[in-house]
């Protein structure tokens, strides 16, 4: 046991050891007298403690305290609710961009060249038209998503945002 180090001494006074772990800190107490000083210093601060009486403040302490803080501004009101249809109105809205632009990305899309080849492959076979406008439409989303993300993370973690 480094003597650098009193937490065993600690952990002997306070009997939060193992039997065997006591034991080795008593047989390194045998021989060290700064550990031993640092035991004895432990239990007289114990017993002073131990005898200090507890004492009762006066009755008048409390109103004193409070009276020399400051007064506590008054509490804001907590902020109104808005009409519970806004924000489903905002969902239905985008809701209603995504579609327009699902069937614009359809539009645009058939009007490839090589369009009809594709007929033949298994996504547009499956899916269907619509089906790959909406796949890759959100296979952009997802380009686009991951392209600001290490953006959006390290302003976060400048406003200080993110722990």
């Amino acid at each position: 046991m480094s003597c650098d180090n009193k937490n065993p001494v600690l952990t002997l006074y306070f009997h939060e050891g193992r039997p065997s772990r006591e034991k080795s800190i008593r047989s390194h107490l045998e021989t060290c007298e700064e550990c031993r000083n640092y035991l004895k210093m432990l239990e007289m601060t114990g017993r002073c403690l131990d005898a200090w009486e507890d004492e009762k403040p006066a009755p008048e302490t409390f109103d004193r305290i409070l009276s020399a803080l400051p007064a506590r501004p008054p509490r804001p009101e907590p902020a109104r609710t808005s009409n519970p249809l806004f924000p489903l109105a905002g969902i239905a809205a985008a809701i209603a961009v995504i579609l327009a632009e699902l069937s614009l990305v359809q539009r645009l899309l058939a009007r490839l060249p090589f369009w009809n080849s594709l007929g033949q492959s298994w996504p547009l076979r499956d899916l269907g038209s619509a089906g790959l406008s909406v796949l890759t439409f959100f296979a952009l989303g997802a380009f686009a998503a991951l392209a600001l993300a290490p953006f959006l993370y390290f302003q976060s973690r400048h406003n200080g945002s993110c722990s």
